[in-house]
């Protein structure tokens, strides 16, 4: 489920095609305000913002409210023992379907495919960024999912903890299946310019986890380190993101290469 929108084709080009912009959820169960889409569109984007969960969009609050107490409570535990019951198999595997998606209308200009998330949604966007080639870039603000056996080596986990998620259940089971659901063995796949912004202070989305998956990253890759960020940027820490977020995106949709730092590796 989720919400397209795309710039309107006027008169005087009413085949245009437009470079696309797929945008994935962070952690939580929610709707989908009709803005997040329409305001990438207003900026010449083709865009798809799409649910992390098999729901519809366009709920009232409390619906998702119930889902989030009821059959969805604590999601990222569902199934965790084993990697084709884990909940993250159909949120990853929706992830590749929606750029496919994107990459099979005729609207798509069929050069720029960008996917871009925060957290949980940044956790899909390197997914994403791994395994479809039509990816041309990927921006991921904190992202979750990296180094998910990192306590074997004394790393702090990031969310959603999968080791720490296994006090009722066999917890070598979860570990294991955790390795096919880990960023870090997803990352050498990414080929295609990257974004990644961490945050020096954020204990969700812990930053030895980010670090080790951008380290495995082929193409070129912008790490922005955000010193004072917690996880949810709190008091504009994540500010520096945000800039630096939009200077790609206007540089992606008129068709130009990102502009990575020169530091970038």
């Amino acid at each position: 489920h989720g919400q397209l929108a795309r710039p309107k084709r006027d008169a005087a080009n009413p085949a245009a095609k437009f470079p696309a912009l797929l945008i994935v959820q962070w952690a939580g169960v929610y709707g989908l305000p009709k803005s997040h889409a329409v305001a990438r569109a207003e900026k010449g984007w083709l865009c798809l913002n799409v649910m992390a969960h098999d729901l519809p969009f366009d709920r009232p609050e409390a619906f998702y409210k119930e889902q989030s107490a009821g059959p969805l409570k604590d999601y990222y535990r569902i199934g965790n023992e084993d990697r084709e019951t884990s909940y993250f198999l159909r949120m990853y595997l929706g992830c590749y379907r929606a750029a496919d998606y994107l990459a099979s209308r005729d609207d798509w200009d069929g050069k720029t495919l960008v996917v871009m998330g925060t957290s949980q949604g940044g956790m899909q966007s390197i997914l994403t960024a791994a395994v479809h080639p039509r990816v041309t870039a990927m921006l991921a603000n904190v992202p979750a999912g990296c180094d998910n056996t990192g306590f074997q080596v004394g790393r702090a986990n990031g969310w959603p903890n999968w080791a720490g998620q296994a006090w009722d259940r066999d917890k070598a089971k979860v570990v294991e299946a955790s390795r096919y659901y880990d960023l870090v063995n997803f990352a050498p796949r990414i080929t295609c310019p990257s974004l990644v912004s961490i945050g020096l202070i954020d204990d969700t989305c812990t930053p030895p986890g980010i670090f080790a998956a951008c380290n495995q990253m082929k193409g070129k890759t912008e790490v922005l380190v955000m010193p004072r960020s917690d996880h949810k940027g709190s008091g504009g820490t994540q500010a520096a993101y945000a800039e630096r977020s939009e200077e790609w995106l206007r540089a992606l949709v008129k068709g130009e290469p990102p502009p990575v730092a020169a530091a970038a590796k």
